[in-house]
């Protein structure tokens, strides 16, 4: 219910492998990341999810994502807050860099709400900077609150 990969607390990772896809159920996200580590994702196909891909919430830190695709797949029991490929919200000043492509699958389901490929939202004022494109046909490529 909660986050396939989780990092708190100021820890620090290095995530490196092929694939990551996460069908987590009820509110989860496939990787959340907290407070002021470094954290560094290497994957070499594409992370994946039904709900919000990547969330950065309360963060300091620095967080490096590289991977060729991050995908919001179909499956989704709740709707548009949990519809995003990259969420930040209530952050504190972090930095986060995510080489990747950003899609979004056009039969996710139910979007509304806050859904967007990128949303900013509740006072996140890190720095967000993605070097890729964006598809995102039946939601907004970016939405800003806050």
């Amino acid at each position: 219910n909660y986050a396939a990969i989780g990092i708190f607390n100021g820890a620090s990772a290095t995530i490196e492998g092929r694939k990551i896809y996460a069908r987590t159920y009820g509110t989860g996200y496939v990787c959340t990341v907290r407070g002021s580590g470094t954290v560094t994702m290497n994957i070499s196909e594409q992370i994946a999810g039904w709900h919000s891909v990547i969330a950065i919430r309360a963060f300091s830190g620095k967080l490096y994502v590289n991977t060729p695709r991050i995908f919001l797949d179909t499956g989704n029991i709740y709707g548009g807050n949990y519809k995003h490929c990259i969420i930040c919200y209530d952050n504190l000043g972090g930095e986060a860099i995510v080489n990747a492509n950003l899609v979004v699958n056009n039969t996710a389901g139910y979007y509304g709400g806050i859904s967007a490929a990128i949303c900013r939202w509740t006072d996140s004022w890190m720095t967000l900077r993605v070097n890729g494109d964006i598809f995102a046909e039946n939601q907004f490529g970016v939405y800003g609150l806050g």
